[in-house]
């Protein structure tokens, strides 16, 4: 896949280059879409549950670079890459005795979800 900054990018010209030269780079990036190319991605169902920790706007997830956000309650279609993102935030809460010390840790996820089902 080729990918074109501005009208004056060289693939083997480095970036670099391009400041000392004073040349636009900040322009969006152009890039060519294959013929009969599909996104085969799998994608899951699911919904966030309620959390405190949540704000009302949606809690931001991203993966390699793409950003998602998540609103708890409403349900969402997500690359199934997202869920290990969900599987690694995890929380520690302390479990405590009848007399309120805390004899040791256990480990929750942070933000529990729900699949719903496997779509493609």
């Amino acid at each position: 896949m080729t990918e074109q900054v501005g009208g004056d990018w060289e693939e083997d010209q480095d970036v670099a280059d391009l400041i000392e030269n004073n040349k636009v780079i900040d322009e969006p990036v152009q890039r060519k879409k294959v013929a009969g190319s599909k996104n085969t991605e799998r994608r899951v169902r699911i919904i966030l549950e309620e959390n405190d920790e949540i704000p009302p706007t949606g809690q931001f997830l991203g993966h390699n670079g793409v950003g998602y956000i998540l609103k708890p309650g409403k349900e969402a279609l997500v690359p199934a890459k997202l869920l290990n993102v969900l599987n690694d935030a995890i929380r520690s809460v302390p479990i405590t005795d009848g007399s309120n010390t805390v004899i040791g840790y256990k480990d929750k996820l942070r933000f529990p979800y729900r699949v719903l089902n496997q779509a493609v």
